[in-house]
């Protein structure tokens, strides 16, 4: 029964359609990733195609800004960050409408700004106790 209210929410109209010109054999050429890891991207959410239907068959369907973000997912998750903190910070970049060059990391999941970095070892023995004393 859920199975078929997903359908459901991801069939559109033919506008939709025209709106998402990729197909996952092309997503995948073109960010560089198998198409298992983004069956498995798709899974959780990272994004959301559009289901096409031609007869029996569902294809899926890619938007521009769904390629962008597979791309930054792809350069993030190739620096070492785990594909949710990816997919949270893209998030996050996307509604804030901060650039996707790192700079929305200056705030926390719940959208506040995060403390400034730690401080400097060097700076933090000149308040400190340093043992002349």
């Amino acid at each position: 029964m859920g199975s078929n209210l997903m359908m459901k929410e991801k069939l559109r109209g033919k506008e939709q359609a025209d709106s998402h010109p990729f197909g996952a054999k092309e997503i995948c050429r073109q960010v560089g990733i198998s198409h298992r890891q983004l069956d498995y991207w798709v899974l959780i959410g990272v994004v959301k195609p559009y289901l096409e239907r031609h007869g029996a068959k569902l294809f899926r369907r890619f938007s521009r800004q769904d390629m962008h973000v597979l791309q930054r997912i792809k350069q993030l998750t190739d620096e070492g960050v785990v594909v949710s903190r990816a997919a949270e910070r893209i998030h996050r970049e996307m509604t804030a409408g901060a650039p996707a060059d790192g700079a929305a990391d200056q705030t926390g999941p719940d959208g506040a700004a995060l403390p400034a970095a730690e401080p400097d070892p060097d700076g933090a023995a000149e308040g400190g106790s340093n043992g002349d004393g």
